[in-house]
C-alpha cells in the first residue's frame, strides 16, 4: 500500500530519488534510506533511475545486517546473521 503511494504510474517500479523518503515512511531511519539509495544507485545499473519494491528491500536488508553486524563483519566479524533470520527480517518488513 505504501509502495503504491510512490508507484504514481502503477508500473511497479519508483524512482530511486525517492527511496529515502518510502523507507521513512515505513519507520526507518532517514540515514539508512539514504545507504539504501546509494546501493541502488551503484548495483542497479540495467534500469537506471527507478526500482522495484523487492530491490528496495533487499538493499534494505544488506544495509540493516552490516549496521547490525558492524563494519568488521565483512573480516570475520563475531556477529553472524543466517539465512532464516533474514527470511524472518523479510517477513516482519512486508508486514508492515
Amino acid at each position: 500500500q505504501t509502495f503504491a503511494k510512490f508507484d504514481e504510474a502503477g508500473t511497479g517500479r519508483i524512482l530511486v530519488d525517492r527511496v529515502p523518503e518510502l523507507l521513512k515512511e515505513l519507520g526507518r531511519d532517514p540515514e539508512t534510506g539514504l545507504r539504501v539509495q546509494q546501493l541502488l544507485r551503484e548495483r542497479d545499473i540495467d534500469n537506471g533511475d527507478t526500482c522495484t519494491f523487492e530491490e528496495a528491500v533487499q538493499h534494505l536488508k544488506n544495509v540493516e545486517v552490516q549496521e547490525y553486524a558492524g563494519p568488521g563483519a565483512d573480516q570475520g566479524g563475531d556477529k553472524t546473521v543466517t539465512p532464516l533470520t533474514l527470511m524472518r527480517r523479510l517477513d516482519e518488513y512486508r508486514k508492515q
